[in-house]
């Protein structure tokens, strides 16, 4: 069995019910699935930080404390 979850799903833990049946029987089972969401937010901001870093830096070197 093979779930793909949709593009626009939210990230968080979901129950999938399988239902088999054949002439002679049938069965049941449920599955929980976690769906993580990848993120780039922290990465982004560790750099727009050493960004300002290096700006204040650069700026300090340049002109000085005045």
């Amino acid at each position: 069995m093979t779930v793909v979850p949709p593009a626009d799903i939210v990230a968080g833990e979901y129950k999938i019910v399988a239902l088999v049946k054949s002439d002679q029987a049938e069965g049941e089972d449920e599955y929980r699935v976690v769906v993580k969401e990848q993120s780039y937010v922290a990465i982004l901001g560790l750099l727009v930080m050493a960004g300002v870093a290096a700006g204040l830096w650069y700026m300090f070197r340049k002109y000085g404390r005045r």
